[in-house]
């Protein structure tokens, strides 16, 4: 049989044209190895790796699903089929490829990864923190002594599984990850930000000093390590040492928007305001689309009595974040300041209709409803606020004066009675 006639000649030739950078030759010749042998996987395989480069991806898609067709095991193809369908954020359909490829090769850890991350973009957490289990699971020895699978495919895999148990709010089975990452990597810095990190969710805040202080003896110049010591001082209440962190991250490195606003909040909290300013309007020069710093740039100039001030903060956080409960909030309460009544009951309509279980804002619509003499609709605003949270004195006070004007005098006195 003359040679033309072969199709592992073609496929062969094929591959070598490929490697020359022939993209066009390599197509023909794979063509002519399928049509000798139409039932040929690899020609089928490689056409679509072909497509996919050049980005025809329906091309390269129908190539994949000729050579699984033919092929039902064929791994390779189900895995780069898988990944072609997640870069086109079809993760749903990917999760199904990914898993055709690991009924037939149920140790490529590799896809194990990738169908990890397909099932967290489809928000299917618990799903991915168990394909992710299949690699972080490993036995610590045989990733050290693995020259199978690069290293960084175990970090991902771990950094991954322990971001999704925290936000699922799995704080100790996070922190158990976190340690045993530990000892298989014990120098592994962004694996001790994590454990901070969990130690904080988790209120020990004594082990995150410590775990930070690691940090610093790993990486001494590292300013981030300083920055998160500063919080942690913070949630201590050792705001003197907080701010002696924070001025030291910024020391090392001036630019990062969150060591300044955090210094700012604690400037805040002690009551100098002006210096918290500065440190607010320097967040915003390096980040003026942090809508926070806005916020409580506004709250201060609402402070300082400078309200239209405080209400540009306001809306230039709401530009940011539309949905924004505490700016609609604030702003609410400086137009009330102002005698804008309507425009604040607006704004907390907003907020409540954002987060209707908001007592503040109720409470705060009916305060500007009782300004403009709406004295149901104020009675209602302080019943939602008051079933939110009966503890609150002033809102019972608040009721009891509407259903004074409303003549309501029984009901009245029943609430002063239990005041």
């Amino acid at each position: 049989m003359s040679v033309l006639g072969d199709y592992e000649f073609w496929y062969n030739l094929g591959n070598e044209q490929f490697d020359l950078g022939l993209t066009e030759d390599a197509i023909a010749s794979y063509e002519h190895a399928i049509a000798i042998k139409p039932d040929f996987a690899e020609a089928w395989f490689h056409l679509g790796n072909i497509f996919e480069e050049e980005e025809d991806t329906e091309t390269a898609i129908n190539y994949y699903e000729q050579a699984v067709t033919i092929k039902p095991n064929f791994y390779e193809v189900w895995h780069k089929y898988g990944n072609l369908l997640r870069n086109l954020e079809r993760d749903d359909e990917a999760v199904i490829c990914f898993d055709q490829a690991l009924a037939v090769k149920p140790d490529a850890y590799i896809i194990w990864l990738e169908r990890g991350h397909a099932l967290r973009n489809l928000e299917r957490y618990d799903e991915a923190i168990d394909s992710y289990n299949h690699i972080v699971n490993l036995q610590s020895q045989s990733i050290k002594t693995s020259f199978n699978y690069p290293w960084h495919w175990f970090h991902d895999a771990w950094r991954s599984q322990i971001n999704l148990l925290s936000l699922r709010e799995r704080y100790e089975e996070a922190l158990a990850k976190c340690n045993q990452k530990l000892e298989v990597f014990p120098n592994d810095i962004s694996n001790w930000y994590q454990r901070g990190d969990l130690l904080c969710k988790l209120k020990r805040y004594q082990e995150a000093l410590e775990n930070y202080e690691k940090v610093m003896q790993l990486h001494p110049g590292d300013y981030l390590a300083w920055h998160y010591r500063g919080d942690v001082l913070g949630y201590l209440g050792d705001v003197k040492s907080a701010l002696a962190s924070y001025d030291k991250s910024i020391e090392m490195y001036s630019g990062y928007y969150r060591t300044w606003y955090n210094r700012g909040c604690i400037l805040y909290s002690l009551g100098q305001y002006q210096e918290a300013l500065t440190n607010y309007n320097k967040t915003l020069d390096i980040y003026p689309e942090y809508e926070e710093a806005w916020c409580q740039r506004g709250l201060i100039m609402h402070y300082l009595g400078q309200y239209e001030a405080a209400i540009h903060s306001y809306q230039k956080a709401l530009e940011i974040c539309p949905n924004f409960i505490e700016a609609l909030t604030n702003l609410g309460n400086t137009l009330h300041t102002l005698g804008r009544h309507q425009e604040a009951i607006e704004n907390y309509h907003q907020a409540i209709e954002l987060k209707p279980d908001d007592y503040q804002a109720w409470k705060n619509q009916g305060i500007s409803q009782t300004a403009l003499n709406l004295w149901e609709d104020a009675l209602f605003s302080y019943n939602k606020a008051f079933e939110i949270n009966p503890s609150d004195r002033e809102i019972w006070k608040y009721r009891s004066d509407v259903l004074f004007v409303l003549k309501r005098h029984d009901e009245a006195n029943k609430i002063l009675k239990r005041l």
